[in-house]
């Protein structure tokens, strides 16, 4: 009856195997998503709209009620392209929304209800950040983040404990500004803030230093025909150099309590099972005991010789298959990196070969009304790659410093030395500039700095820090002492309790607790002066800024 009845067949779904044939054929095809539909980033896609677009359409000359069904396009038919990821524009363009929404359209509509100035600001901002863009991609970013940065830090670091071993007899904090600032000289943070008059002057080189860090970028980065507007110059540098440089770098970001409490907030969302792993810890029952096959101590406390020595017996037999296991593991892992470096080192594209087209992403804009290519700004500065190994990055003796591991743990600072004297100069030096490991490492790093939805996701939390709720937040007062300390408690426990208890007991020669936290905070009090770390945010901009803009390397930023 089923066959002879007319019915009309369903059509037969496609197969398992044919639905993963046809999401293997289309891996290779990247698109962009498109930020038209309903979603979680819908709401942010709103209020990019409501303050933006508006302006937009008033600029075209249509009315108010054509703007109700303009809302209904993508965002990318309405705003220029900022980057090369929709993504990362969108949440470029939500700090950029709440920013006109407080600081310029809260003044300027009283002025005129023209809102061309703002499609104007929007415009301009386009154009830089596509520069910017342009100018990132001739940098080895993996050469400034793990060799250029980290030297940067490893020197602050030994200045400040030689500032502090010289004065561990006075015991001043003038005396450490002293001796830092003259072994580290900046005319920037001079005098020594140490009188109203010394502040007040230290304050106008300081102004003095961020407006001519931002009146050299902007010809580099605005359109000609804007540098011609004095008005826009004027209040462009005003923004950037009063609010982002000097307030929120040199000010916000100096403040040790900020430092300690942004270190704290890091370590935590990178270890997200820490409490559990504390419970683990503190608890006094064995392995056996943990997971029921034994029982507790209470109830075994009145059993004789023999079954203790059952259990002891076990217990043995239990870390020697654990630790075993770990060994077989770890060998294994060892001996899969090898032989996937052996086997895709050689399709790996040598360090000095790479090009800036090989780097240029393949975009695809959803949007019909987006051009087919738009290029960005070309510079004639050369790319700038170091030939410098992975392995023999400043990173790692960065970390040692830092950590203090030469005089806590000599036997593996010598042997990691060691190590890198053999796989840089031994035979075959297996990690030597473009050798197949330093391909492999080059490559993986280059992977985890690249990845699509690491910048938007930064980008969402300073947004959501900043500005929460699309509004600006709420001025935040400052610690009092014991405030202060507390947070740098809490930092130097996160810190302690992130290193595996076998680790930190031979790091730091004890199983006190308490000497642990104590150890760490005595390292955290190196950022405890505001002004001192100012010297460090300081020579940290201006190097990101000689990389990014070349042209400025060989003219002396601080006169």
């Amino acid at each position: 009856m089923a066959q002879g009845d007319g019915r009309p067949r369903h059509h037969r779904q496609p197969s398992r195997l044919m639905r993963l044939m046809s999401a293997e054929k289309n891996k290779n095809t990247v698109k962009e998503p498109s930020y038209s539909s309903n979603g979680p980033d819908q709401e942010t896609i709103n209020y990019i709209k409501h303050v933006l677009c508006a302006s937009l359409e008033q600029r075209d000359g249509r009315s108010e009620k054509s703007v109700p069904e303009a809302n209904k396009k993508p965002l990318e038919e309405l705003l220029p392209p900022l980057t090369s990821s929709n993504a990362v524009d969108v949440q470029l363009y939500a700090i950029i929304a709440v920013i006109l929404s407080q600081f310029v359209q809260a003044w300027y509509n009283r002025i005129t209800p023209d809102q061309a100035f703002v499609a104007e600001i929007v415009q301009i901002t386009a154009h830089c950040t596509r520069g910017l863009e342009g100018r990132i991609r001739h940098v080895d970013l993996e050469e400034l983040l793990l060799d250029e940065l980290p030297a940067l830090l490893m020197a602050h670091v030994k200045t400040l404990r030689i500032a502090k071993s010289a004065n561990s007899n006075n015991g001043s904090a003038n005396t450490v500004r002293t001796i830092y600032q003259t072994m580290r000289p900046n005319k920037a943070l001079t005098p020594l803030p140490e009188g109203d008059a010394a502040v007040l002057e230290q304050v106008d080189n300081e102004v003095a230093w961020s407006q001519l860090l931002v009146s050299r970028i902007l010809p580099l980065v605005l359109p000609p025909e804007d540098l011609a507007n004095p008005c826009l110059h004027v209040l462009v540098s005003e923004v950037f150099s009063e609010m982002i440089v000097r307030n929120a770098l040199c000010g916000k970001a100096s403040e040790p309590w900020i430092i300690w409490e942004g270190v704290t907030k890091l370590l935590n969302s990178l270890s997200r099972t820490q409490g559990q792993a504390a419970d683990l810890q503190s608890s006094p029952a064995g392995r056996l005991e943990q997971f029921g096959l034994l029982s507790t101590r209470n109830a075994s406390a009145g059993r004789d010789l023999h079954d203790a020595q059952r259990r002891w017996r076990l217990d043995a037999i239990s870390q020697l298959f654990w630790s075993s296991l770990q060994v077989v593991v770890m060998g294994w892992l060892m001996v899969r990196f090898f032989v996937t470096a052996l086997m895709h080192g050689s399709s790996i594209p040598i360090r000095r070969a790479r090009s800036t087209a090989d780097e240029e992403p393949k975009r695809v804009r959803t949007s019909a009304a987006e051009p087919a290519a738009r290029p960005l700004p070309q510079h004639n500065t050369p790319k700038v790659y170091g030939e410098r190994p992975v392995i023999s990055m400043r990173v790692w003796p960065c970390i040692s410093t830092t950590c203090c591991i030469e005089q806590r743990m000599p036997w593996v600072f010598g042997l990691a030395s060691l190590s890198q004297w053999i796989l840089l100069l031994g035979p075959g030096r297996l990690c030597d500039f473009d050798s197949i490991l330093d391909r492999l490492m080059a490559s993986q790093i280059h992977e985890r700095l690249s990845r699509p939805d690491l910048l938007p996701s930064v980008l969402q939390a300073i947004r959501a820090a900043l500005f929460p709720n699309n509004a600006l937040a709420a001025a935040r007062v400052p610690p009092t002492a014991a405030e202060s300390a507390a947070m740098k408690r809490e930092c130097a426990e996160t810190i302690v309790n992130i290193i595996p208890a076998a680790i930190r007991q031979r790091f730091f020669a004890t199983k006190d607790y308490d000497l642990m936290r104590q150890d760490v905070e005595d390292d955290l009090d190196l950022f405890a002066d505001p002004y001192i770390n100012k010297h460090l945010i300081i020579s940290a901009v201006e190097l990101i800024v000689a990389r990014l803009f070349p042209e400025l390397a060989e003219s002396d930023m601080e006169e």
